[in-house]
Order: structure tokens, then sequence, then C-alpha cells
């Protein structure tokens, strides 16, 4: 694995952080586990105020940060771990790739019709489809699973709720 090297002061405080937590843990034999969020919409309150694209590989909505927070806490299977914590994504490699040429196909392939469900109900549908973070191990210390992102503000969708509501 190539190691951390972070680009930004607000990196060099998490990395820092981290590493203290690993040293207590070893030295000390205190549980210790850091949790590393994509990116946060801080919107679920109000999810006609989320943007659907972005909730495919990179945003999450902060419910599910704070479940990754208390589940976290409360995890008997944490020891000494950094774990990801971000969406659901369903995509591949080869949907990345294609989606640099055709973004809306990928999107179709998986959630056929979404995008003009979306558009009519005024949602913005721009935004790229990041590389996913593997949430893998989360899901296996934890037990944590996201429970809301495209698939859920779909339904709200279909359900009837619009950008304007």
């Amino acid at each position: 694995a190539l190691p951390d090297i972070p680009t930004s002061i607000y990196a060099v405080t998490k990395k820092m952080i981290e590493d203290m937590g690993h040293f207590y843990a070893r030295s000390h034999g205190i549980r210790f586990c850091a949790l590393r969020f994509s990116s946060v919409s801080n919107t679920f309150q109000a999810p006609q105020a989320l943007r659907p694209v972005p909730l495919i590989s990179r945003d999450l909505v902060v419910e599910d940060c704070a479940m990754a927070n208390i589940q976290g806490c409360e995890s008997d299977r944490v020891c000494d771990d950094v774990l990801l914590i971000g969406p659901h994504c369903p995509l591949e490699n080869a949907d990345l790739i294609e989606a640099f040429k055709d973004r809306d196909a990928v999107i179709e392939k998986h959630w056929p019709g979404s995008l003009e469900l979306f558009e009519r109900a005024g949602f913005s549908t721009s935004g790229v489809l990041w590389p996913c973070c593997d949430i893998r191990r989360a899901r296996q210390v934890l037990g944590w699973e996201p429970q809301y992102g495209y698939g859920w503000l779909l339904e709200k969708v279909k359900n009837g709720l619009t950008a304007s509501d």
C-alpha cells in the first residue's frame, strides 16, 4: 500500500491524530478507531437541497456519518483501525472509465430513468462520478451500512418529493 502523504493542513492534522491514536493503541492497549469521511452533505432535514449525482460516489448525508461515529464507539471489533466512510457505490472501475465518455449512460445502467425523474422533480443532475472509496472494512468492523444515498433520494422523488418542497 502507498504511504499516506497529506497534501493540506487539514489532512496533516488528521494524520497526526491518527498516528497518535495508533501510538496509544499499541503502547497501552487502548481501542482506537479513526474514521475518514468522504464529502458530507448536511441536508438530511431538507432532502430537496441534496444534489443526486454526488450521492452516488462521493457525498454522504450527515446522519450516515453520525451513525458511523456511534458504531465506532460501540463496536467490540475495533482495535487499531482507520476506516473509510463513504456512500454505497455500486460502480465498478469500468463504469468510472466509461463515465468519462458518457456519465449519463453509466447512471442509467444502474438506475434506469432516474436522471429524468430527478430533472422533472427540479433537482440538478450535474456532477461527476468520483472514484468510490472502499467501505468494506467499515462494514466488517463496525457493522455500518450507509442508509441515505442516490437510491434513497430516488425513492423519495418517486414518492413525490420535489426540489421545491
